[in-house]
């Protein structure tokens, strides 16, 4: 393992196998758990247990309203929505440092994308009508606090390629964040944004990100250099891009690839 150690990425404890869904069943992820694990330190929370809503519990949706999705219990109509945010907040910014989240898709708490929503509270019901575009709760607050981290959903790691993208995000993460960590001057990061110039390059529209990412460097501003060295890394391939992750300098790294 490299001496930085392994990246820290948030995880849905269900995808870790942990009983804590509303049923009080699982969604076990064998690739994360038994194959990724190893390279990484997890670090496993459920929203709506941590909420205290319990295992198991009454299900819990979205539900569309005239200010925006709100989350309810789906039986009794309690609406949960700051009782959710409230907590998020504060979770994670007691997290401390991390490199990653890999959330539950479709989950009203946890799915960035495919959430349950109703189209409104009268019609909440487990069977009623609803849409599949809504985004959870803890996921909206995650995004918003924490832009400086790789985050995906379960999906987006069943393809071979999905897996190294996301591996080759979380692990160059934890590089930037451990060479701010040292104080790092304007003159390093330059060299850092250098030398993974080629992985930006392989992104569409990388020749913008790639200038915007010199010049944060340039005037030393770390904070900002994180959250668009983040996004530049989540674009989508660049068409006719090599692969970018085929010699990575840091064996941690290779070794987590090498699972994928």
């Amino acid at each position: 393992m490299s001496a930085l150690g392994p990246p820290r990425v948030g995880l849905s404890a269900c995808l870790r196998g942990e009983p804590v869904r509303w049923d009080g069943d699982h969604r076990r992820h064998d690739f994360l758990v038994a194959s990724l694990g190893p390279h990484l330190e997890w670090v496993a929370l459920c929203p709506e247990a941590e909420i205290g809503l319990g295992v198991p519990r009454e299900p819990i949706q979205l539900v569309r309203t005239e200010s925006g999705p709100r989350l309810y219990s789906v039986r009794s109509h309690h609406d949960l929505t700051e009782r959710m945010r409230d907590w998020a907040t504060a979770r994670l910014a007691g997290l401390g440092d991390l490199d990653g989240f890999v959330l539950k898709h479709r989950s009203p708490s946890c799915g960035i994308t495919g959430a349950r929503v109703s189209p409104s509270l009268e019609e909440l019901r487990e069977d009623g009508p609803c849409e599949r575009g809504g985004r959870g709760v803890f996921a909206e607050v995650l995004l918003r606090e924490r832009p400086e981290i790789a985050v995906a959903e379960e999906p987006d790691l069943e393809s071979r390629d999905g897996r190294q993208r996301f591996v080759e995000r979380v692990f160059a993460a934890r590089r930037l964040r451990a060479r701010l960590a040292r104080g790092a001057e304007p003159a390093d990061l330059v060299r850092f944004v250098d030398g993974h110039a080629a992985r930006v390059l392989a992104r569409a529209g990388g020749p913008e990100a790639l200038a915007e990412l010199a010049g944060l460097a340039r005037r030393g501003d770390g904070s900002r250099l994180r959250i668009a060295f983040a996004a530049a890394l989540a674009r989508p391939p660049a068409a006719g891009a090599g692969d970018p992750t085929a010699d990575p300098r840091d064996p941690a790294e290779r070794a987590a690839l090498a699972v994928c």
